[in-house]
């Protein structure tokens, strides 16, 4: 068994049979050569006497025969051939002779050929070897010369010195590695067990496996020193980095590890073993030391003592890495100085940081500590990095004292910028300042990281205190360059982290997104692995609707972050990620997490997004009686919170007024760093709460609040605010459509709902509250894409999806017909026309159609009213426009704004809609085309366009109603009997056609029967075309028409035209 110092202690008595292990030695019986290659303290020796005490062959073994010089290893050698196997003598004899064989290969291969039956040669305890070794040149022979009999075990700490390829192809080799060497579990919980008498419970062999990694002379002398301590009790506590290792193991990595180690290469190890995970890179850059490369492959290839972990990344057993930090301590201040002092330079590096540097100085007296200031900022540091910022603080003004006292101005200036960022943690931004300005005057010119440093803290800081985006990217490009110049990629890499998500919160997304993916990959590039990177690009994901990415990039931080200030953001933003795809029970798995993250830093901010979050999980869930607002929007409350205490009373205790006035105040106050999505959603939310709380007829300022809060969103591009907050933009689509408030834009966000919501939300709905329900049939038929009604009605739940089942076919086609008797219809219903002469009512629709534009109320009720007291005339059109909405639309309710009749400023007006039609409207437009084809000599265009005029005037405007509007039925009329004139005319003298003139000169005497110019032109026609008694007739019908209505005879060219047609003028042109 396993001999330490050449003592056995009293575990090593104990044997315990390893199947596996005998079962692979076997092999090599049918083999020439087994190689066992671990380093030392695997057991290979002990699994080795144990196999030949129990195979029953010859054996001879040779300990560490390269130690030998080569007489004397051909020597023993020859002897061990003869004596221990019973073979030949020959090479003894050549050696007794005086003589040194030039090949002693032939004379050993005839002298095992002697032996009878198969026998076994051991190699013990190979050390390295330099390749052109004799003795390694001979046993490299005898492997590939020996006879089948003969069956060689070579148990080595390191790469045999010759090539054993071709054996291994034909199969007459084998080698058994490190991972087979060790104990697997069960193996260690039966050697326990075995060893002390107690089976070992889970928890102490999860700790065993933990400490010793599978490692035989670990096991053995750790469990030694365990029963010297009382039992297996004990090992949990050597995981303390304070307690000493058991002498036995501290005596064994000694000798039997670091014993003939080159000083160079034990110097390389105590240093690295700082880092729990060793690349070339990271010695270079946290070690100075120029030969990593090179040592890092020695101690893999050939001294075997590091573990790859992953390509080029490697790290020490976890017992040899304590042992080597407590020869690192040994060695003096000078040496733990100069390694914090790399290990922190670069502030901000987080893999692979000096987790075992700072747990050492944790365990250092202040007065140690004071020896040490480097190893004591290393601390504070980490200490700031795990959330600790007053214990950071208190040890980073220790290391200030002892840097100003020893004249150390870097370590002066580093102190001050790990106080700045204690207190920036803390939010005190006005002292961070001040120990950045004095950071500023410890500044060295010749170290242009410390200045590129010192720039970066001052940009970020004077964002956090609301500096112009001019002045903060200023100080960022000036740490950029600096960090440029000096090839440092991860400095680069955060300045454009910062500039990114600064760029971010203002609103360019594309451009900040883009420097965070940058950032993102130079960190990769150099080594800082995905658990320590891109948490800002993650948040980044997150405000832009990207959840899925913000997913991705957050689980990795949340999980494996060594930072607990990474793993709260992180754990906050894959919280809010799982909230917004709606898998609320993987945001509410998160919820325990993210509490006790964001309570051990103890921060407000944190607090704050919390309970945000925490909120609109509830409030989106559907978790209404969780999601009540405890005070909604305090004075001290955050933007996050204020944020949700808008969406929690608009969307859960209705209270509107709340939320219009908490959104009013925030955005009053908001600062300039607040975020986009932030001013998007208060804009929004503020504008919804003041649709629901204003009257019908004062939502002007609604209108407007909503019209800048959209325009605003454009201009930013925030329109995913949509996938954050469904509820606010499904409300804010309503109204936008049912108030015609960039109903384009409200179509795409709507669009955009309906493809990229989470499926779940999607099929639960969106309730919508009631006075958007009551704008939802206006908004529906302001949809003229069936694609878009589509949309609209899936988001929607079903019960509400069912009230729009009345709307499929669109907006309802109302047409209103003032020439003649008032009509007007619903689609295919008429309205009743006794609720149309109630209160005015048709007058004042007759009126709005009529103008050209909005009318002064006051004109209104001079014209309708005008006997009435102001304050009577007032309530009477209030009425009359009341009762005319509710007519034309009768779905509106209380406070829903008509989508016609519009009142704003003192101004009333029709709103014309396309489903609209107006037979006034109508006649307007074609009486106004056919003027213009007059005008441009289109005589007969001008024609036709007049017959379908003539089709639209079916009487005076409200001929059922004479008394009313006088003054605009006479100037219709009037227009009307102008277009007749000149319609006669042009049949009779231009087109030839007097059957035509004939019926429009009717039709002009329709309106005035005592026009006595169409009764002469009449006459005129009757007498040009031979028939002189219809002239007659007609001077006749005009000598009455003039008596009746004016009192007098007809003029003399009447009279002149009848004597005509009394002397049989016909034919005769008049």
């Amino acid at each position: 068994m396993l001999d330490v110092n050449g003592q056995q202690t009293q575990a090593a008595h104990v044997h315990l049979p390893r199947p596996h292990l005998t079962a692979r030695l076997q092999e090599g019986l049918t083999r020439r050569l087994t190689v066992l290659l671990a380093p030392a303290g695997y057991g290979k020796t002990s699994a080795l006497r144990a196999f030949v005490g129990a195979a029953g062959l010859p054996v001879l073994w040779l300990d560490r025969p390269f130690e030998t010089e080569w007489r004397g290893f051909l020597q023993q050698l020859g002897e061990g051939v003869a004596r221990e196997l019973r073979g030949g003598t020959s090479l003894v004899r050549t050696l007794y002779g005086g003589g040194l064989p030039e090949d002693p290969l032939p004379l050993l291969l005839a002298d095992l050929s002697a032996v009878a039956g198969d026998h076994v040669l051991v190699f013990d305890d190979l050390r390295p070897v330099p390749g052109d070794s004799p003795v390694a040149d001979l046993i490299g022979r005898l492997a590939e010369s020996a006879g089948e009999r003969t069956h060689i075990y070579i148990a080595a700490r390191a790469a045999l010195p010759f090539p054993t390829v071709r054996l291994k192809l034909s199969e007459g080799a084998g080698e058994i590695t490190e991972q087979e060497l060790r104990f697997r579990r069960e193996e260690m919980a039966a050697w326990l067990t075995a060893a002390t008498g107690e089976p070992p419970s889970a928890a102490v062999l999860d700790r065993v496996e933990q400490l010793t990694e599978g490692w035989p002379a670990a096991l053995v002398l750790l469990t030694e020193a365990a029963r010297q301590a009382g039992g297996l009790a004990a090992i949990p506590a050597v995981d303390d980095l304070a307690a000493p290792l058991p002498e036995d193991l501290t005596a064994y990595l000694a000798d039997e590890v670091m014993e003939g180690l080159d000083p160079a290469v034990r110097s390389f190890m105590e240093e690295s073993a700082i880092l729990n995970f060793v690349t070339p890179a990271a010695c270079e850059a946290l070690l100075g030391r120029r030969d990593s490369e090179q040592m890092v492959d020695r101690l893999c290839r050939v001294h075997r003592l590091l573990v790859p972990v992953g390509p080029g990344v490697y790290r020490y057993p976890s017992l040899l890495q304590r042992f080597l930090l407590g020869y690192l301590r040994t060695r003096g201040p000078d040496v733990l100085n100069r390694l914090s002092r790399m290990c922190i330079a670069p502030a901000w590096l987080a893999e692979p940081e000096p987790d075992r540097l700072s747990q050492m100085a944790e365990h250092l007296s202040p007065a140690q500590k004071a020896q040490y200031p480097w190893v004591a900022l290393c601390e504070a540091r980490y200490l700031l990095n795990a959330g600790q910022a007053e214990r950071a603080m208190g040890i980073a003004r220790l290391a200030l004292r002892s840097c100003e006292q020893a004249g150390d101005r870097r370590g002066v200036f580093y102190s001050h910028v790990l106080l700045s960022d204690c207190l920036f943690l803390r939010r005190d931004f006005a002292r961070s300042q001040e120990h950045l300005a004095e950071a500023a005057s410890a500044l060295q010119p010749e170290f242009r990281d410390d200045a590129a440093l010192l720039a970066l803290k001052q940009a970020v800081l004077a964002y956090m205190t609301g500096a112009g985006p001019e002045e903060l990217e200023a100080g960022l490009r000036t740490a950029l360059v600096l960090y440029v110049e000096s090839g440092d990629l991860i400095g680069e890499a955060e300045v454009l982290d910062v500039l990114g998500m600064v760029r971010v919160r203002r609103g360019d997304y594309r451009s900040g997104l883009a420097l965070l993916e940058r950032s993102s990959r130079l960190l990769r590039a150099a080594g800082i692995p995905e658990h320590e990177t891109g948490l800002n690009l993650a948040w980044a994901c997150l405000e832009s609707g990207r959840f899925q990415d913000a997913c991705r990039l957050s689980r990795p931080l949340a999980t494996g972050s060594r930072k607990v200030g990474r793993r709260a953001y992180a754990l906050l933003c894959l919280l809010i990620a799982h909230t917004r795809l709606g898998e609320f029970t993987a945001a509410s798995a998160l919820v325990p997490l993210a509490h006790a993250a964001v309570e051990e830093l103890g921060l407000p901010h944190l607090r704050a997004w919390l309970n945000a979050a925490l909120a609109a999980l509830h409030r989106l869930s559907g978790e209404a009686p969780a999601a009540a607002p405890d005070g909604p929007g305090p004075e001290g409350a955050h933007v996050p919170e204020r944020v949700e205490a808008v969406m929690l009373h608009l969307f859960f205790t209705g209270d509107a007024r709340a939320a219009a006035q908490i959104a009013a105040k925030t955005l009053e106050t908001l600062q300039e760093r607040a975020t986009a999505l932030e001013r998007t959603l208060l804009s929004l939310g503020l504008a919804v709460a003041r649709f629901r709380t204003a009257r019908t007829e004062s939502r002007r300022e609604a209108v407007q609040a909503l019209q800048r809060a959209l325009a605003e969103c454009q201009r930013r591009g925030t329109d995913f605010f949509v996938l954050h907050e469904w509820q606010l933009a499904l409300a804010v689509v309503v109204y936008g459509l049912a108030y015609n408030v960039q109903p384009a834009y409200c179509v795409n966000l709507l669009m955009r709902m309906a493809g990229e919501l989470p499926a779940s939300v999607r099929l639960r709905g969106i309730r919508l509250a009631g006075s958007e329900l009551r704008a939802l049939p206006t908004a529906w038929r302001a949809l003229s894409d069936e694609a878009a009604r589509t949309a609209l009605a899936a988001l929607l739940p079903a019960e509400q999806r069912q009230q729009m089942a009345t709307l499929e076919s669109g907006p309802t086609l109302i047409t209103i017909r003032l020439l003649g008797p008032l009509a007007v219809r619903l689609g295919d219903a008429p309205v009743d026309l006794r609720a149309l002469k109630r209160r005015k009512t048709g007058q004042l629709l007759a009126l709005l159609l009529a103008q050209d534009g909005p009318l002064p109320r006051e004109q209104i009720i001079e014209r309708l009213w005008p006997d009435l007291t102001p304050r009577a005339a007032h309530t009477s059109l209030r009425v009359a426009l009341h009762h005319l909405r509710r007519l034309l639309e009768p779905h509106l309710g209380g406070r829903t704004r008509s989508s016609y009749i519009q009142a704003e400023g003192g101004l009333i007006w029709f709103q014309r809609r396309p489903e609209v039609w107006v037979d006034l409207d109508q006649f307007r437009r074609t009486l106004q085309q056919a003027e213009a084809a007059r005008a441009a000599g289109r005589t007969e265009e001008a024609a036709r366009l007049l017959e379908e005029v003539g089709t639209l005037y079916r009487g005076d405007l409200l001929s059922d109603d004479p008394y009313a509007l006088g003054d605009l039925r006479d100037r219709w009329r009037q227009r009307w009997a102008e277009a007749l004139d000149w319609l006669g005319h042009y049949y009779w003298l231009e087109a030839g056609r007097p059957d035509k003139a004939i019926h429009a000169f009717q039709r002009r005497l329709a309106l005035e029967e005592y026009h006595e110019p169409t009764h002469q032109a009449l006459m005129r026609i009757y007498l040009n075309t031979g028939q002189p008694d219809r002239a007659r007739q007609q001077y006749r019908a005009c000598a009455e028409a003039l008596a009746a209505h004016l009192g007098v005879s007809p003029s003399p060219v009447t009279e002149s035209l009848l004597q005509t047609a009394v002397a049989g003028g016909a034919g005769k042109s008049v």
